[in-house]
């Protein structure tokens, strides 16, 4: 375990950088003075010193750090908990809307079918209008041709009425 070495205190650094058997690096001293972490103090012995860490100041921003972001994790996964209902409720609804679009195709393509039922009817209406209508217009026209007829045949029969009326007064008158 490690601990906190106490302002003062000696501690043997390797010279190289060295592996642990658990698998740990530990810098060596030349890593360490090019990394500016200690500084080597001029003296007899060779000798390094470095500041001193507020090492509980530390560990409460680190503390402070991981409290903030398990609650940005929280967070987000609120969010993503959201995000992923939203996507159900949309699956749902296209769900729905396909559903009511296949209704739809199918109502429009059964008014499809009654229009063009409904259009060859008023076709065959129309055919038979215009025939009744040229009926219609050829009974007129004979009737007036009729009309002028029946008119001839009155006028000549009533200019033969007077004819004979005159004629048999005049036999009348001579008797």
């Amino acid at each position: 375990p490690a601990r906190v070495m106490e302002v003062g205190e000696t501690a043997w650094l390797a010279q190289a950088t060295i592996i642990t058997p658990d698998g740990v690096e530990v810098p060596g001293v030349e890593e360490l003075v090019e990394s500016g972490v200690v500084a080597k103090v001029e003296g007899s012995q060779p000798r390094f010193e470095r500041d001193v860490r507020d090492y509980d100041a530390l560990f409460q921003d680190n503390y402070l750090a991981r409290v903030r972001l398990q609650e940005e994790i929280a967070d987000i996964s609120r969010k993503i908990s959201e995000v992923r209902i939203t996507a159900q409720e949309a699956q749902t609804l296209l769900g729905r809307f396909a559903d009511t679009e296949r209704r739809l195709k199918f109502d429009e393509a059964g008014y499809q079918r009654e229009l063009a039922a409904i259009n060859k009817h008023l076709a065959e209406l129309d055919a038979s209008y215009n025939k009744v209508l040229a009926e219609l217009k050829a009974g007129f026209v004979e009737n007036q041709q009729l009309a002028s007829q029946i008119e001839r045949i009155q006028l000549s029969a009533a200019a033969a009425i007077n004819r004979r009326l005159q004629q048999q007064a005049t036999e009348t008158t001579a008797q």
